[in-house]
This record gives C-alpha cells, structure tokens and sequence, in this order.
C-alpha cells in the first residue's frame, strides 16, 4: 500500500455495535472521492514497524530483546485470546516453518503425496486403508513413503500399517 498523505485522512477508532467488533483505528478520506479508500489499521501492522524501527535505532542487542518483550505483553494485553507464542508468529519472530499451520499443511501435503502413489502403483486404495494412512504422523507418513517404494502389493502396505500401529503401542 502507497504512503498517502496524512492530509487527505481523519482518524477514527470505530466499533462495530451490532457484531461487538472493535478496530484498532480507521483512516477515512476527508473528501469525497472513491479513489481514496478506508484504511483499516490493526496491532500487527503497527508492531511490526515499530519491531523494524527497534532494529534500526536500538543499538545493545538487550535493549531489543527487552522492546520485543514489553510489545508482546502489550499485543497479548490487546489480545488476550492470543498467547505470547500466537503474538511471536503473528508478529513473524517465529520462523514460519516452526508454525503449527506449516507443520499442519506439511503433513497434509506428505499423506496426499503417498496415497497417490501408493494409487498410481496399486490402483484404488481401500477407504480404511487410506484413513489408516491419514492418521499418521508426519515421521510416519515419510517412514511409509521411503517403505512404499519396496512394497510389490497392497498386503505388503497393510503388513507395514499394522506394523506401524504395533509400534505405537509399544511406545
């Protein structure tokens, strides 16, 4: 989004009073133009540029990690349905392979690759086959896609399958 010139706006936090749903703040243009759009502003938009703006004037390392803290414990008392771990991914200082929704799609994404090619070696896989299969976790999901390549026949997926829920047992 283009800079616009703090002029042509006016400031305004508005609630919503039949959803109970408050902004942080609205810019609206003071003219009556339809190229000039409502601008909503939110916490994270905020945070993150002054998390940018501590990098660059905040020189001792300590000094960073404290205005890190005292942001989060500020957005977490804005948020309070959001703990400070939800605060660090909304605010990008959690790696975003570390997220849950990456790991979520990650292995998602695995069962989806080893159902299709057990499909293409196999032809049609049972339905309780395949929800056995979705019930892995990723380190078996990627167990079953090295194993698959040794597989001659679907016996051998439902050996390795039992295999794999004895396994769990046991631990």
């Amino acid at each position: 989004m283009g800079e616009t010139p703090p002029c042509e706006y006016q400031f305004r936090a508005q609630e919503v009073k039949a959803f109970g749903f408050r902004t942080d703040g609205l810019m609206f243009p003071r003219s009556t133009d339809p190229n000039h759009p409502i601008i909503l502003l939110e916490a994270q938009t905020k945070a993150k540029a002054l998390l940018q703006r501590s990098q660059q004037e905040l020189s001792e390392p300590s000094q960073r990690d404290n205005f890190v803290e005292l942001l989060i414990e500020l957005i977490t008392r804005i948020f309070p349905e959001q703990s400070k771990e939800e605060v660090k991914r909304m605010l990008e200082l959690v790696p975003v392979k570390q997220t849950r929704f990456y790991r979520e799609v990650q292995e998602e994404a695995t069962r989806s690759l080893v159902i299709r090619l057990l499909s293409r070696r196999f032809g049609e896989i049972p339905s309780t086959t395949q929800t056995q299969i979705e019930q892995l976790n990723l380190e078996q999901t990627e167990s079953l896609a090295e194993a698959l390549l040794d597989f001659t026949s679907l016996d051998d997926l439902t050996n390795w399958l039992e295999q794999s829920g004895n396994d769990n047992v046991e631990r």
